[in-house]
């Protein structure tokens, strides 16, 4: 675990940083016109994403519904993981129906594919500024260190669990672009 003064945020950030790291993978791959890679990258990190959200949703949201006057709503927090889900699983979509289309050009196709990403990056990018500038400063105005400290330790433990699970299968797949699952 962080031994940071601010584990929670520590481990937030970490957590976001490796989703990131997932999906430039994915993009990499993308750009070498390896769809069904990307395919299956992609596949991981809607897996972990959605790990992740759930994890936000059934451990922070609630603790954050008694802050007494966000900065932003619970609720806003969760619409924007529905909208986040959303997107990442029209980005899926997108990127079986490229594998299947033999008629276009596979350049083209990449691109197309990156342009509709750019749009899920920016949502996620503001997204995690959103929990970093308020969700979380807002849960440690709430909560004593030594919370902090256990809700810290309760994500972090869930998450390594995620991400170990997933790492076998993901670290052969990542080294076919010469990459790493662990940035």
């Amino acid at each position: 675990m962080s031994t940071d003064a601010q584990p929670l945020l520590s481990i937030l950030k970490h957590y976001h940083q490796w989703l990131e790291h997932l999906l430039l993978c994915q993009q990499e791959a993308l750009i070498e016109q390896r769809f069904e890679l990307a395919n299956q990258i992609l596949s991981h990190h809607q897996a972990l994403l959605f790990a992740h959200i759930q994890l936000e949703n059934s451990l922070l949201l609630p603790l954050h519904e008694k802050v007494s006057k966000p900065r932003w709503a619970s609720s806003l927090y969760q619409l924007e993981h529905d909208k986040i889900l959303t997107l990442l699983s029209r980005a899926q979509e997108k990127l079986f129906a490229a594998q299947q289309d033999s008629k276009r050009s596979q350049r083209r196709l990449a691109i197309e594919l990156l342009d509709y990403q750019r749009t899920l990056k920016g949502v996620l990018d503001h997204h995690e500024q959103r929990e970093e500038q308020g969700l979380i400063p807002e849960l440690l105005s709430i909560i004593s260190p030594a919370e902090e400290n256990v809700l810290a330790k309760q994500l972090e433990t869930q998450w390594q669990r995620d991400f170990s699970a997933r790492e076998r299968t993901l670290e052969p797949l990542l080294a076919q672009l010469g990459l790493h699952f662990r940035s």
